[in-house]
């Protein structure tokens, strides 16, 4: 039996050789539009050569602050074909959060797009080790600080021939590294192995998953920096799929004017996007006749938006995934038998997070043993397979939640007798918001360096279009009003992050172990706005 190694290193070289001529677009990005496989290769090339020259070395991590876009896609490419190790930050955390993440995997570069200067040059400069900083344009802005490179520049001066990149990585070797939040609010970061996201990539081009193929036109909305925009962009390019890339935060007519213009088939994004995106369909009329597959995911799925879908004849698709299983886990594929259920079943159904992924392990427990498949038996949601974690990177919450050889999501699950997942609750305080999470206690110590709080605590409650947002409860020492607590937490915390009600009450609630009775304050908000407060 072969024993090849399973590693992504030869993802690029397949398209190349393949599909040289194949497409590659990228949208609102200063220099770039239409590319190929062939001129990226060559492209790839140049970079590793000018990735070399910069000290990056087998196992080293770099790190990128960046939308999508070619430039994105081609360190995707390179890193991890050098055995170095692909470190994607999100744009949207506060510069702490970026510091800290940075500090903590000992990234040696950081490629940052120009917009993202400010917040990518005050991170990097509290930092004992900074990282060579490199912007992602042709030409330098007129007020980049000191010290910085320029993408292009540095690729002009690179050689022109092939770059020699080893032909003995290991399948066990990390390829990529993103971060996910944590109830403590301190960032947790997961390493992927080549053969993680090689087993991944596999199953996203499964049938019965989202059988991504090079017949397909693919635009990845969910951003490059969470989770590795779910795995679309090595799968796009492994299958030699035409690859549409955004650019920059895209609007809901921009997603549909690109659509149109590329004839898409596949897209993925988080339900608030996907609202938009509906709403554009809804006035103009305007739906792309070539879409195969819309998936959801990063939140759960409205039913507003499922029957927003089927009125228009969207084919949305929902799926459910982690940070730590690279992510895709879930994926609501309809069995045969189930397609010609009545509508109201089948739209009960179709909610559902889905079946497990081929090649995952996974089951629901309560007190160590599987909750029956009765829809309505909730456990903990564990599971483990080839593209599962084994650990967090260098992190004590590690043992938590990697117990027996499986990871423990902390997420409440049920099963339905068909094996449909239904996520029902989250163990922790977390609050997801638009796909992306906010941290309650980062925010509620955000609070507390105000002179006049001396108790916060926040929850998350429901919210039509972003699934959940941030409320806080405070009890004041002397007389500040809303507008002053939101001012001095946004020099804090992401302005995304701002709750949308601040509470002023004359005690929090404690529970029986002296930690503030959450619970009782979603019951006193429900009650509240119940009465329209």
């Amino acid at each position: 039996m072969d024993s090849s190694q399973l590693t992504i290193s030869g993802f690029l070289s397949r398209a190349v050789t393949l599909y040289a001529d194949r497409k590659v677009y990228t949208h609102g990005v200063a220099g770039l539009g239409s590319t190929t496989y062939r001129e990226i290769g060559a492209r790839v090339d140049r970079l590793a050569h000018t990735l070399d020259s910069l000290g990056v070395r087998r196992g080293d991590r770099v790190a990128t602050l960046a939308w999508n876009h070619q430039r994105h896609l081609e360190l995707y490419l390179a890193l991890p074909a050098m055995g170095a190790v692909l470190h994607t930050v999100n744009v949207r955390l506060g510069v702490d959060q970026i510091r800290e993440i940075l500090r903590h995997a000992g990234s040696v570069a950081l490629f940052v797009d120009p917009d993202l200067v400010p917040v990518a040059a005050e991170a990097a400069a509290g930092l004992e080790a900074p990282p060579r900083l490199v912007v992602n344009t042709s030409v330098a802005p007129a007020d980049l600080p000191p010290g910085w490179a320029v993408y292009e520049e540095l690729l002009r001066g690179a050689p022109a021939g092939p770059y020699d990149f080893p032909d003995n990585i290991v399948e066990t070797e990390p390829a990529a590294l993103c971060y996910s939040s944590a109830t403590t609010g301190r960032p947790k970061g997961v390493v992927y192995s080549h053969r993680a996201l090689y087993m991944h990539t596999t199953a996203l081009c499964m049938a019965d998953t989202w059988a991504l193929s090079e017949s397909d036109t693919v635009l990845p909305i969910v951003p490059m920096f969470h989770v590795n925009a779910w795995g679309i962009p090595f799968a796009a390019v492994w299958m030699g799929s035409t690859i549409v890339l955004p650019g920059p935060a895209p609007k809901a007519a921009d997603i549909v004017g690109l659509m149109r213009e590329h004839d898409v088939t596949f897209s993925a994004a988080v339900p608030t996007v996907w609202s938009d995106v509906f709403g554009d369909f809804e006035r103009d009329g305007n739906l792309p006749n070539s879409l195969r597959m819309v998936v959801s995911g990063g939140a759960p799925l409205p039913e507003s938006l499922l029957t927003r879908a089927d009125r228009l004849g969207v084919p949305l698709v929902h799926s459910y995934g982690m940070t730590e299983a690279a992510p895709l886990v879930l994926v609501n594929h309809r069995k045969r038998h189930l397609v010609a259920l009545d509508e109201r079943t089948s739209v009960t159904s179709r909610l559902r997070q889905g079946l497990p992924v081929p090649g995952l392990d996974l089951a629901v427990v309560r007190d160590d043993a599987p909750v029956p498949w009765d829809d309505t038996s909730s456990g903990e949601l564990v599971l483990s397979g080839p593209w599962v974690a084994e650990s967090y990177l260098d992190d004590e919450r590690s043992r938590q939640a990697f117990r027996d050889g499986r990871y423990h999501s902390g997420d409440v699950a049920k099963v339905d007798d068909e094996g449909y997942v239904t996520i029902v609750d989250r163990q922790s305080d977390m609050i997801k918001s638009g796909g992306e999470w906010i941290s309650s206690v980062d925010l509620e110590n955000a609070l507390m360096t105000h002179d006049s709080v001396s108790g916060a605590t926040v929850i998350g409650v429901p919210h039509e279009r972003w699934d959940e947002r941030p409320v806080a409860f405070v009890v004041l020492t002397a007389a500040v009003t809303d507008d002053q607590l939101h001012t001095h937490l946004q020099e804090r915390v992401p302005r995304w992050w701002l709750p949308d009600q601040i509470i002023q009450v004359g005690e929090l609630p404690l529970t029986s172990v002296g930690k503030y009775d959450k619970k009782r304050l979603r019951e006193q908000w429900h009650t509240r706005a119940a009465q329209g407060r």
